[in-house]
């Protein structure tokens, strides 16, 4: 599979306009027409990375932190960046990256936590983006069952859901009228005389984005050489997205039995509590790698407790006025796991891809 296809399929999963403006996802080093059959997934390009990508003859790597955050005015060969900079372009290696938009989107990095840690009904902590929503009305002749096909068709393609509910669509009746010309391919009626018919009128919400595609798909199998059709923007509330996940657990725990959970199945060393261990908590806030700046946000929206990474001395205690329990489970280990997920979504695309996680945990430290 070609480096782009499988850049444009990631995208699909974690959309580029989700990605914050200081951030720097996609292709970091390489080729967009790299033939790719192995691919290296790691939390951040480091040497050990690099190592590995070169003796094992992986074609691709796809990191979750940029190798490139800033713009680089000079590409030098040597040190430790340069080193891995002149291996990977020695190697036709692509560096791939998705980061703030694999943190935001839908079974990203947060949903993933909440799914290990037993969070359920989450939903975005600080929304940061909305998928607006259109209306999309086409017309149909009420004969020969065209409209059952066009519904049926746009229910498959996952076209009219709102919410929890698919196949979603409104129908009603009215009088089409038109008069083929010169040159037309008419389904039904004589050329220069007006016609008139019965036809139904179907509605469908899909978001803004899809529109184009929604309309490609009515066409594929409506009967008219040409469709009428509305696209009406509407007001009602579409898909938000946002940073971090807000959510709850089935039943309240203590503090500290919470935190043994988490430091478990995330496989941590060792994590941070800050607050009364013998405290219940029940509504959980958390937020993959550095979250300090969501404290506040995680009380406002009544959580007993924020999990994320990277706490310091004043964040902790921001907390401590707030009256909110926090844990620092450290950046590294609240963000591997999305890696799992990302494979199972390549492994979906091509069978004959090779895909392998790499755990290098650069932040490791000794306690002394």
């Amino acid at each position: 599979m070609l480096s782009k296809k499988i850049m444009d399929k990631i995208e699909e999963f974690a959309d580029p306009r989700f990605m914050e403006d200081w951030d720097n996802c996609g292709i970091q080093l390489g080729s967009n027409n790299m033939e790719v059959k192995r691919i290296l997934l790691a939390l951040d390009m480091s040497k050990d990375v690099c190592k590995k990508a070169v003796n094992g003859k992986y074609d691709m790597v796809i990191t979750h932190h940029p190798f490139f955050f800033s713009g680089s005015k000079k590409i030098i060969l040597d040190g430790y960046r340069g080193e891995i900079i002149r291996d990977l372009i020695k190697n036709d290696i692509v560096l791939y990256s998705a980061h703030t938009n694999l943190d935001i989107t839908e079974n990203g990095v947060n949903d993933v936590l909440c799914n290990i840690l037993d969070i359920n009904n989450q939903k975005p902590l600080v929304p940061s983006f909305e998928k607006k929503l259109v209306k999309i009305i086409v017309f149909v002749p009420a004969e020969f069952s065209y409209t059952e096909v066009i519904r049926n068709k746009m229910g498959e393609s996952n076209f009219g859901k709102i919410g929890n509910y698919s196949y979603c669509s409104f129908t009603s009746d009215g009088i089409g009228r038109f008069k083929p010309e010169e040159d037309s391919n008419a389904f039904i009626g004589e050329i220069g005389r007006v016609e008139s018919l019965e036809e139904e009128k179907i509605e469908f919400i899909v978001f803004e984005d899809e529109a184009e595609n929604a309309i490609r798909t009515i066409k594929r199998v409506h009967p008219y050489e040409e469709v009428a059709y509305d696209i009406i923007p509407i007001k009602n509330k579409g898909k938000v997205f946002g940073h971090g996940r807000i959510g709850d657990l089935e039943k309240r725990i203590s503090l500290e039995e919470y935190a043994k959970i988490i430091k478990e199945r995330l496989r941590a060393d060792s994590i941070r509590v800050y607050g009364n261990l013998d405290k219940k908590v029940k509504r959980i806030a958390i937020c993959g790698g550095s979250g300090a700046s969501f404290i506040r946000d995680a009380k406002r929206r009544g959580a007993d407790l924020y999990i994320t990474g990277d706490l310091k001395h004043h964040d902790a205690q921001i907390g401590r006025e707030l009256g909110i329990c926090l844990i620092d489970a450290g950046h590294y280990h609240t963000e591997i796991h999305v890696l799992k997920a990302l494979k199972e979504y390549l492994d979906s695309l091509d069978e004959d891809l090779e895909i392998d996680i790499i755990e290098d945990n650069i932040s490791r430290y000794s306690l002394i």
